[in-house]
């Protein structure tokens, strides 16, 4: 019953009474904010956005209401850090929308689960969700968050379509591109999420580097802390780490780089291309910013499987062009896209 939106909490004590209601008069705010539903329609009615994808964004968009609900809410948060369900709740959530309401979707792949789940064999459209990252903040009132990305199945590989990530905090706050511009939507006290930001840019620079320094000792490439040391050197650099979410949020806001270079414990990069770093590379290529793996953009690197990793270095353009460049020496070896197939290859018996 967690995921259940919207919530009521507390009995229901209305008084029963034989006069019929007078219907209010509906009165449209001139200064309104436009909803994301509104926004939805208009790129519809251009021509711009499939009725499908329109039908699966908003199946996503109620997915994150719900974990609002459950993340913010007194009631809710007690209930779930009490049974320790958040990381059940939010998948769950995210799977009872996209799966009433699929659209454009064919096929759903979960960070939380081993193998996707095939909604329609028909369809050649592929969601990838992790639901909820960070989760650890929840209990301490801190940003946690979630990221999606819708794609094409082609032959190559998953080519981007749209993609999204969700920070929950004081505000709940979603980052979007259907391909085009970058845009962000903030939930206001209805539940009802209204367009703040319809060009979110990425500044050229910026003063806020993220790293987390705790794998120091860790570094596979010496360059690394001499780029963290020129960066803490440099007047009015701001140095932050907490969540993935937020840290990539202020670059994408005020500036600057956000780093998780290759380490002793995750030699082969820390998050997963797919589930994390294409979302949120295909959000900064459409806002002005760069992801890079230290010498190729993460877009261009196709990953055999969702499992596969990398170092990235994103931000603002000028400051991943700096790190490119410290970085391109013989101790750092390029990258070159590898092939792609999302088909199984059949076991040779011999």
């Amino acid at each position: 019953y967690l995921y259940q939106y919207p919530l009521e909490f507390g009995p229901n004590e209305r008084k029963h009474t034989t006069e019929s209601p007078v219907p209010k008069p509906i009165v449209k705010d001139p200064n309104e904010l436009l909803s994301l539903e509104s926004w939805l329609q208009n790129e519809v009615a251009s021509g711009n956005v499939s009725a499908d994808l329109n039908t699966l964004m908003l199946s996503i968009t109620e997915a994150i209401k719900t974990i609002t609900a459950i993340t913010k809410f007194p009631v809710t948060r007690n209930i779930a850090v009490t049974k320790g369900i958040y990381e059940t709740a939010a998948p769950t959530a995210f799977k009872d929308e996209i799966l009433v309401a699929p659209g454009s979707a064919g096929l759903l792949f979960s960070s939380t689960d081993k193998v996707p789940i095939i909604i329609d064999s028909s369809k050649t459209v592929a969601v990838s969700i992790v639901p909820l990252l960070c989760s650890d903040n929840i209990e301490l009132g801190l940003p946690h968050g979630s990221i999606f990305l819708v794609s094409e199945m082609v032959w190559t590989g998953l080519e981007p379509i749209a993609a999204g990530y969700v920070l929950y905090g004081s505000a709940t706050i979603l980052i979007i591109t259907l391909g085009t511009q970058v845009l962000e939507f903030t939930l206001d006290q209805g539940f009802t999420f209204r367009l703040t930001n319809s060009e979110v840019k990425v500044p050229e620079k910026g003063d806020y580097y993220s790293i987390d320094e705790g794998f120091e000792s860790t570094w596979i490439s010496p360059k690394i802390a001499k780029i963290v040391k020129e960066k803490s050197s440099v007047p009015g650099s701001k140095h932050s780490y907490d969540c993935i979410i937020s840290d990539i949020h202020r670059v994408i806001k005020k500036g600057g780089i956000f780093m998780s270079p290759n380490n002793k414990l995750f030699p082969t990069g820390q998050f997963s291309i797919r589930y994390q770093l294409a979302p949120l590379a295909f959000i900064l290529d459409k806002a002005g910013g760069l992801a890079s793996n230290g010498s190729v953009p993460i877009l261009d690197i196709k990953p055999t499987s969702h499992n596969v990793t990398s170092q990235v270095f994103m931000g603002s353009i000028a400051e991943v062009k700096k790190i490119e460049q410290v970085l391109a020496t013989k101790e750092t070896a390029k990258v070159k896209p590898t092939s792609f197939s999302y088909f199984p290859v059949p076991a040779d018996d011999n």
